[in-house]
């Protein structure tokens, strides 16, 4: 055997290992804490805001919207979702559903008054869609729907708006914090492997492949689950 073969043999594991730990010491998902109560202002002027603390990966202007990436709502991956309102009025954000969007109008402004939309929930594995169905104050309610926006009319004040999207279920949050703690224990487990290779003096590099990929498959499981948008 090659001095070269021997000095790789000797330096793989633990520069395997050291990678593993770098790598997994990454977040998977950066998230931004967006205070409910700021006033968002967009292109159409008007006041935009939540009824509740949330978190998302960015905020971008993408057709003159506040457009929140991977948002997080109560606990719930809930995709992209982008608002504004016209000026003159305020829109305040009360729910973001898997399968609706609750927010209300407010305004001293004579006349109508439109809002506007952008929901792709469950960004993974739903393809962008209208509204099935658009109610204001509970009554349904015509609106416009281009370019992924829905346009939504209102007059007087205040008003209730809920937009309606096809689907389904709703899972207890426990599930996605479950997922989530799963995640983080994954560099548990690789800490555990290194200590299990220190205590009987040696780990096969095939054996450190193994559970590091075994680690890899749980997490990419746990991180499916919690992309579902539950």
């Amino acid at each position: 055997m090659s001095f070269v073969n021997i000095y790789l043999m000797k330096t793989s594991k633990p520069l395997l290992m050291a990678l593993t730990l770098i790598l997994l010491a990454i977040p998977l998902v950066y998230a931004i804490t967006f205070i409910g109560a700021t006033n968002f202002i967009a292109t159409h002027g008007g006041n935009v805001t939540f009824a509740e603390n949330f978190t998302a990966t960015s905020l971008t202007y993408p057709n003159g919207l506040n457009r929140f990436t991977n948002i997080v709502w109560g606990g719930h991956q809930r995709g992209n979702l982008g608002v504004d309102v016209d000026a003159g009025a305020n829109m305040t954000v009360t729910n973001v559903g898997r399968d609706q969007v609750n927010y209300g109008i407010t305004t001293a402004a004579p006349g109508a008054i439109v809002s506007y939309i952008y929901y792709r929930r469950n960004v993974d594995t739903n393809p962008l869609s209208a509204p099935s169905l658009v109610t204001v104050d509970g009554v349904d309610t015509a609106f416009t729907y281009a370019g992924g926006i829905a346009s939504i009319t209102t007059t007087g004040s205040p008003r209730t708006v809920v937009a309606y999207y096809m689907g389904g279920g709703v899972v207890a949050a426990q599930l996605f914090d479950t997922a989530a703690v799963t995640i983080g224990l994954i560099t548990l487990l690789v800490l555990l492997m290194v200590v299990h290779a220190v205590g009987v003096g040696d780990m096969s590099l095939d054996a450190a492949w193994k559970v590091t990929l075994l680690a890899a498959i749980i997490a990419a499981v746990a991180y499916l689950v919690r992309s579902w948008g539950y």
